[in-house]
C-alpha cells in the first residue's frame, strides 16, 4: 500500500507493520512472457537504471529478473519470486550488489543514512503472509555485505574514547564524573560527527523475522570494531553491541594521546523509533567480576580491595594492571606524580577526592556526621 495510507507511528517515525490483508488478485488476470529494457524503474523510492528486465507470469506466480541493472553507482541483479498460487502467497528475493554507493541507496531503501562508502552486498530472502506484518514475522533467508572507504555518520567513535581516556585521566574524581558525560556527549555525537572506516563487513542470518550478525568487523587507520546482536523486525526492536578498540594514537585537543589498546564498548538498543545508546555498562561488569575473580583464584593476596578494583577496571578498559607497568620510582617522586586513571574513575565513582586539601580534612573533623 503507498505509504501514506499505513498507521502512522505514535509521534511519527516508522509506522507498525500494518494487519491488513494484501490483495493479489491482480497476478491472476493474465499470464506474461515479457522481455523489457527500462530507462528508469522507481520502486518506492529506490531509483533503477539502465535494467534489463525478464518477467514471466504463469498462473498467478510472477518471477521477475533483472539481468541487469545500474543502481546507485553500482551493478547486479536481482531476482523477485511472488506466488499467489496458495492461499497463503509466499515471495523470495535473491540479490547480488557491486559497487553500490551506500548512503543514497539505504537512504531509499530504508530510510537509513548513517552508513557511507562503497559496497558489495547479497541476498537471499523468503517469507510467505497475505499481510506486511505476517510477510516479516515470517521471513528468513541470509546475506553478505562488505563496504570500503566510509563513514557511520553521527557518532565519532575515535572521538569517544578518546574522551573515555581523558575523563580517566583528570583529577578531581567526582567532579570529572560530574561533566564528562555532557562534554563527551557533544564532542563524539551529532550530525556533523562520523567514524571513518577502510573496510566495514559481515555476515547475517534471518530466523522468523529476527536479523542477527555476530561478525561485524570495521578497520580503519584508528580503530578496530567488532560488533555483534540482532535485530527483530517483527517488534521493531534491536539490540546490538559494539567494540571498539583503539590501534593507534588519536589525535585530539591537547596534543597526541596514545590510546592503544583501550576499549569503551557500546551498546545499541530499544525500537526503531527510540533507539538508546552508551557505553555498554554490561560488558564492563562483566570484566569487572571476571578480573575480580581472578585476582581472587590466582592474584597477589597481599594486594588490597581497592588495588584489586583499580586493575580490575583497567583490564576491563584494556589499559592492563598497573603493576605490569610499574617500574622503580625515582627518588622524591610521590604518588601525585603517578597519575593511575583507573584509581581516579573508582575514587570518582565514590565520591572521593583524591587531591582534597587541608581544610577538607579540617572540616571532614569539625563534628559534622556529613
Amino acid at each position: 500500500a503507498p505509504a501514506g495510507d499505513a498507521a502512522p507511528a505514535a509521534g511519527g517515525g516508522i509506522p507498525p507493520w500494518s494487519e491488513e490483508a494484501i490483495d493479489f488478485a491482480g497476478l491472476g488476470i493474465a499470464d506474461a512472457d515479457l522481455s523489457l529494457n527500462v530507462g528508469r524503474l522507481l520502486v518506492r523510492d529506490i531509483e533503477v537504471t539502465d535494467a534489463a528486465l525478464r518477467a514471466v507470469v504463469d498462473n498467478r506466480r510472477l518471477q521477475a529478473v533483472l539481468e541487469r541493472i545500474s543502481l546507485y553507482e553500482g551493478q547486479g541483479n536481482v531476482t523477485i519470486v511472488a506466488n499467489a498460487r496458495t492461499a497463503t502467497p509466499s515471495f523470495s528475493l535473491d540479490a547480488s550488489l557491486a559497487g553500490l554507493d551506500a548512503l543514497p541507496f539505504l537512504d531509499a531503501a530504508a530510510g537509513f543514512d548513517r552508513l557511507a562508502g562503497t559496497g558489495a552486498m547479497t541476498l537471499s530472502l523468503a517469507t510467505s503472509g497475505n499481510s506486511q506484518a505476517a510477510m516479516m514475522r515470517n521471513l528468513g533467508g541470509n546475506g553478505e555485505f562488505n563496504f570500503a572507504d566510509g563513514a557511520i555518520v553521527g557518532i565519532n567513535i575515535a572521538e569517544t574514547i578518546r574522551n573515555v581516556s581523558g575523563f580517566l585521566d583528570r583529577s578531581g574524581g567526582a567532579q570529572a564524573a560530574d561533566t564528562s558525560e555532557d562534554d563527551s556527549e557533544q564532542a563524539s555525537v551529532g550530525e556533523r560527527q562520523e567514524t571513518d572506516f577502510s573496510s566495514l563487513g559481515g555476515t547475517f542470518a534471518i530466523a522468523n523475522g529476527r536479523l542477527t550478525n555476530n561478525d561485524l568487523l570495521m578497520l580503519s587507520p584508528l580503530l578496530r570494531v567488532e560488533g555483534q546482536g540482532w535485530v527483530d523486525l517483527p517488534s521493531q526492536t534491536l539490540d546490538y553491541r559494539l567494540r571498539p578498540r583503539a590501534v593507534a594514537s588519536i589525535e585530539g585537543q591537547g596534543g597526541s594521546t596514545d590510546l592503544q589498546g583501550i576499549v569503551v564498548p557500546i551498546r545499541f538498543r530499544g525500537d526503531f523509533n527510540n533507539v538508546g545508546y552508551g557505553v555498554d555498562t554490561e560488558a564492563v561488569t562483566r570484566a569487572l567480576l571476571q578480573g575480580a575473580l581472578s585476582n581472587a583464584i590466582g592474584g597477589d593476596r597481599n594486594q588490597s580491595p581497592e588495588d584489586a578494583a583499580r586493575d580490575a577496571l583497567r583490564n576491563a578498559l584494556g589499559l592492563g594492571n598497573r603493576n605490569d607497568e610499574a617500574t622503580d620510582g625515582e627518588e622524591g617522586q610521590t604518588d601525585e606524580e603517578e597519575v593511575d586513571p583507573a584509581e581516579q574513575l573508582l575514587r570518582g565513582l565514590f565520591n572521593q577526592r583524591r587531591d582534597r586539601s587541608q581544610s577538607d580534612e579540617t572540616d571532614d573533623n569539625s563534628g559534622d556526621p556529613n
